[in-house]
């Protein structure tokens, strides 16, 4: 028989195996907690880590690219009428260079794809929305033609009291014209990549914007663009003189353009206030997705916004994120 002793000495150690157990459990999951917060925070480090880089990558881009990006657009135009006075006939069947330019590139690890808009070549909802202050309701004709060609019903946009009183723009946000669009779907494309094709152009925000003084470009506005400003504005032969001379007549100043395209000198003066031969507003899209990532269809969206200051000197840019 086991002496009461030994049965005694038998309960003590099962009590001692039972407590090493479960302060071992107890030390597993104190263990296994500390691995689940360092590994959290190793990820949250990363993903620090990684959207400074972007930020970095987006500035980058908005200061030496955006903020010189009028000058390549006057470059651009220069080369082109310098063409005309060189070889007429070639030049008269080319268009103008566009309102805008494509660019990819690689920084630190980084993919980054880029598009910059002359945001004066468009048709501004801003300007037309100031011409009926009293209305809430865009024009059918700007939604179908500047905003999207399938859409059958009118646009609402809010005015806030504020706004007026202000003085401030009434629409400041793509959210506030179309709620609830990604940047792709602004910009008609399903991958960053296709920020760099043509088609791109026919996007949304390809055919309007929120931005600039409300002048017209009249050398990268589009035709289509030119004919919405000018609806029920002036004579429609005088709409495809403007057009038509811009083309055939690349090196004549703004002045002697819509001099020889109107008759009218009510419309001359109109069209003086509506078109400017140097912009003074532009957008760039930013896409910028790390290299590493193994998801490529989620990359980092942004908007960058540099607009002409009173003093004439060009602003700081203007971050929209989404």
């Amino acid at each position: 028989m086991t002496s009461h002793r030994q049965q005694h000495g038998l309960r003590n150690g099962g009590y001692a195996l039972l407590i090493t157990l479960v302060m071992l459990a107890l030390l597993g999951v104190i263990l296994g907690g500390l691995a689940r917060r360092s590994a959290d925070a190793a990820l949250q480090a990363r993903a620090a880590e990684q959207a400074m880089r972007q930020q970095w990558a987006e500035l980058s881009c908005s200061y030496t690219l955006l903020n010189t990006a009028a000058d390549r657009a006057e470059q651009r135009l220069g080369l082109w009428q310098a063409s005309f006075e060189e070889d007429a006939y070639a030049s008269s069947v080319v268009d103008p260079p566009g309102g805008y330019e494509v660019f990819s590139l690689k920084l630190a690890g980084l993919e980054v794809w880029g598009r910059i808009d002359d945001e004066e070549a468009k048709l501004n909802l801003n300007e037309r929305l100031r011409a009926s202050p009293d209305r809430v309701i865009m024009p059918s004709s700007v939604v179908d033609e500047a905003i999207a060609p399938n859409r059958s019903t009118g646009l609402y946009l809010t005015r806030e009291p504020f706004v007026r009183t202000l003085g401030l723009r009434p629409l400041m946000s793509w959210a506030q014209v179309l709620p609830g669009w990604t940047p792709q779907a602004l910009l008609g494309i399903n991958r960053p990549e296709a920020l760099l094709e043509p088609h791109s152009t026919q996007a949304v925000v390809s055919r309007a914007t929120l931005w600039g003084d409300g002048t017209l470009n009249i050398w990268t506005g589009q035709d289509h663009v030119i004919r919405q400003r000018l609806r029920d504005l002036v004579e429609p032969g005088t709409v495809e003189n403007l057009i038509g001379l811009r083309i055939a007549e690349p090196a004549l100043t703004l002045g002697t353009l819509i001099e020889n395209a109107a008759e009218d000198k009510d419309e001359r003066a109109l069209l003086q206030g509506i078109f400017t031969e140097r912009s003074s507003a532009y957008g760039m899209w930013l896409a910028v997705r790390d290299e590493t990532e193994q998801d490529a269809a989620s990359p980092r969206w942004s908007l960058w916004v540099l607009e002409q200051g009173n003093d004439q000197e060009p602003g700081r840019p203007r971050e929209h994120r989404w």
